[in-house]
């Protein structure tokens, strides 16, 4: 366990190549970003890792900065806390790749309840985002002007105030590939909780996904939405 500033357990500043292993991060704490990692400017590798119960105002257990090239593979990131936003994870103008991650049960006293992405560009593959909690907007993921392109995963049974899935806000062109949003939940907002785009700039692109409620469901209060949004479906995938 560790406590900092920034990365309670881990902080690197344009180190180079790094790569972590088979690590367990468990209760640490940073008082600005990233409860057990922070890492800005570098090219990193983390794989087969636990982070469990760690906490900080952004990003309560990672949080990436300034182009950061990470990959995130095969890691389990639960019960983490963010005092703001990004309870799991947290990026800014990050381009880099998570893979085969389970997020789950962390929570955003703000927003982004499992990820906040702001001016991010992100890889996301064959992820499960699920049982996170936000008190504000995006129980899953929150999105400021990040166009991530996510593949294969599933974002499900998330909760918040406004939005339980996917809160898309700013200029946006993220790209979702047979991707399940499903049985996210909202407090404020009933009839809308998969997904907002709040702005009329939001504009993600949807393929061969399974949504529920489908784009009717969509929190849009621009009504502009002119995204691609093909053949997706609304069917419960536990069925």
């Amino acid at each position: 366990a560790g406590d900092d500033a920034v990365g309670g357990a881990l902080r690197t500043s344009f180190a180079g190549w790094i790569k972590i292993n088979h690590c367990h991060f468990r209760r640490n704490m940073a008082q600005t970003n990233g409860g057990a990692l922070y890492l800005n400017g570098d090219e990193i590798n983390v794989n087969n890792c636990r982070f469990t119960l760690n906490q900080a105002n952004r990003g309560g257990a990672i949080a990436v900065n300034y182009g950061v090239k990470g990959n995130l593979n095969n890691c389990i990131i639960a019960g983490n806390k963010a005092w703001t936003i990004g309870g799991a994870y947290y990026s800014f103008t990050a381009i880099g790749s998570l893979i085969n991650n389970i997020f789950s049960n962390n929570l955003a006293a703000q927003s982004g309840g499992a990820l906040y992405l702001d001016l991010s560009d992100e890889t996301y593959y064959g992820n499960i985002i699920v049982n996170n909690t936000s008190q504000n907007a995006g129980g899953a993921i929150y999105l400021k002007s990040a166009s991530p392109v996510m593949i294969n995963n599933t974002i499900a049974n998330n909760r918040a105030q406004w939005t339980g899935g996917l809160d898309f806000n700013g200029l946006s062109y993220a790209k979702i590939y047979n991707t399940i949003i499903f049985g996210n939940y909202s407090i404020g907002t009933a009839g809308f909780s998969q997904m907002a785009f709040v702005d009329a700039s939001t504009q993600p692109n949807f393929y061969n996904c399974d949504i529920m409620g489908g784009l009717a469901g969509v929190y849009n209060p621009s009504g502009a939405y002119a995204g691609d949004y093909l053949n997706n479906i609304d069917v419960n995938p536990q069925v």
